[in-house]
């Protein structure tokens, strides 16, 4: 029985398309699209189309208008266990394709598939960067992005933007008094005070014991209002280790005009209001 695979100078093209993906360092819709390229030399379509579902990514090589079709194959992309889209190969005359050419896309379909699963681990790995990873908040290096690009945008189109810096306080001594885990129930519980009373903001843990909260299209009076809110939530707590916090703000209006300079600005003047800024008295646990 005759084999359906594809003939050798095939396979070597389809096997060559990992590497040169690899080589060029082309990112998942630029693969897709050399995918679909060599979908149709390889397979003698007058058109290859590529649809993965999420991320959402469509390539094609030739065209053909749908009412002009007359013979098709179509494979699933697959993502580990995932159905992630379909790789097509059509052409206006009929009985265009064999098992061969189903087989041809198969195998590009896995170059596909793998080009997809390599983009989703280069995604969590930028996210795991970006994330603390006791609260689930930015941290620290999506802070200093974000900050840039809000003092930017506020510029800009001349838009309030407050920064407010939360400090845990005594967090070392609750951890000697309490154990680890005390102190990491005393930051969430404040993780999640934080991103109760405001939804529309951005919180960031960018420290041991600090919390950085973006505020768009606040001005001095709404930073105020979001303090009170957030020691009136924090004294309210009745369980738990003992909690206190100290404020600090700033307006992004007082700090000067956009740029990476400013955006420092910003953060020394919220820092420099907490030494002034009222405490929370301990809220000692029920």
């Amino acid at each position: 029985m005759a084999s359906c695979l594809p003939d050798p100078p095939a396979l070597l093209s389809i096997i060559g398309a990992h590497t040169e993906i690899a080589a060029s360092g082309l990112d998942l819709a630029a693969a897709c699209e050399l995918v679909c390229r060599r979908a149709r030399v390889l397979t003698g379509a007058e058109a290859a189309i590529l649809r993965l579902h999420a991320p959402a990514v469509d390539a094609a090589a030739g065209f053909l208008a749908p009412g002009d079709v007359r013979s098709r194959v179509s494979v699933g992309v697959v993502d580990g266990r995932r159905a992630a889209g379909t790789l097509e190969a059509v052409a206006h005359w009929p009985g265009a394709f064999d098992a061969t050419e189903y087989e041809t896309l198969v195998l590009l379909a896995g170059v596909a598939g793998a080009e997809l699963a390599r983009a989703r681990a280069f995604e969590r790995g930028l996210q795991a960067a970006g994330t603390d990873p006791l609260t689930a908040l930015p941290n620290r290096l999506s802070f200093e992005y974000r900050l840039r690009h809000e003092v930017d945008r506020a510029a800009r189109y001349g838009r309030p933007l407050s920064l407010v810096i939360v400090a845990v306080d005594g967090l070392a001594e609750t951890c000697e008094r309490h154990g680890e885990h005390g102190g990491d129930d005393a930051l969430l519980r404040v993780t999640h005070t934080l991103l109760s009373i405001r939804s529309s903001d951005e919180a960031f843990r960018i420290a041991a014991a600090e919390f950085a909260v973006l505020a768009p299209e606040t001005d001095g009076e709404g930073v105020r209002t979001f303090g009170a809110r957030l020691r009136e939530r924090i004294r309210a707590q009745r369980s738990g280790v003992p909690v206190a916090v100290t404020i600090g703000s700033a307006q992004a209006g007082d700090a000067g005009d956009a740029g990476e300079a400013d955006a420092r600005a910003l953060e020394a003047e919220a820092r420099a209001s907490l030494s002034s800024a009222a405490r929370v008295p301990r809220i000692v646990a029920a």
